[in-house]
C-alpha cells in the first residue's frame, strides 16, 4: 500500500481495469488483523477502516475440499467476520492488459482486491419491524382528486365573479373596456 497525492493521481490517473459486472462473491474463512498502523506524521487516520488480512474461497466452492484459497489484506475489515460474504475482483485469473499491473511481480500482486461487503437482501427485509401504515385504494383516492378539482373550480368561479363588478366600478369612464367586460361575463 503507499499513499499517492492528488498531483501524482491528476498527472497520471489510473485506469479501470476491470468492469463491475466482473464481480464475484467469495466466502470470508479467516480474518487476521494487521497490527502495522501509521504513526503520527501519516495524516488522519481513519476509524472506520482497519487493515486486515482475509483467506477467501469462492462462493460457488464453499465445502469443496479441493477449493483453492485465496488472500488479499484490504481495508474491510470492521465489518468482516469469518462466513460473511463479499464481493471482489479476482486478479488470479483475470485477463488484463495493462502495463502498469504487468511491472508489479506476481509475488506482490494480490489474489482477490475486495470491494465491498454482500448482504442477502431477503434477510434483511425480514427483520423490518415497521408496515407501511397506509395505502389508498384507487378508487377512493379518484373521487378524493375529483372532489379536490370540482372545489378549485368552484373557488376559481367565485373569485372571477367577484372581480368583475370591481373591474366595472374601475373602468367606468371607459365604456369600450365596461362593453369587453360584459361580453365577457354573459360567456
Amino acid at each position: 500500500m503507499c499513499e499517492v497525492t492528488d498531483t501524482a493521481y491528476f498527472k497520471e490517473p489510473f485506469e479501470v481495469l476491470l468492469q463491475p459486472d466482473r464481480l464475484q462473491q467469495f466466502y470470508v474463512l479467516e480474518v487476521d488483523s494487521h497490527s502495522n498502523r501509521l504513526g503520527p506524521g501519516h495524516g488522519h487516520l481513519s476509524t472506520k477502516h482497519d487493515l486486515v488480512d482475509v483467506w477467501l474461497v469462492r462462493a460457488n466452492q464453499v465445502g469443496h475440499s479441493d477449493a483453492p484459497k485465496l488472500s488479499c489484506r484490504t481495508h474491510l475489515g470492521r465489518w468482516l467476520a469469518p462466513g460473511d460474504t463479499v464481493l471482489g475482483y479476482e486478479l488470479v485469473n483475470a485477463n488484463l492488459n495493462d502495463a502498469t499491473f504487468d511491472a508489479v511481480p506476481e509475488s506482490e500482486r494480490p489474489d482477490v482486491v475486495l470491494v465491498k461487503k454482500y448482504y442477502d437482501r431477503s434477510r434483511r427485509s425480514k427483520h423490518r419491524q415497521w408496515k407501511l401504515k397506509r395505502l389508498y385504494d384507487q378508487e377512493k383516492t379518484a373521487s378524493v382528486q375529483n372532489e379536490f378539482i370540482v372545489s378549485f373550480i368552484w373557488t376559481a368561479v367565485n373569485i372571477a365573479h367577484a372581480w368583475i363588478p370591481l373591474m366595472q366600478s374601475t373602468f367606468r369612464g371607459s365604456w369600450k373596456i365596461w362593453r369587453r367586460m360584459q361580453l365577457c361575463e354573459s360567456v
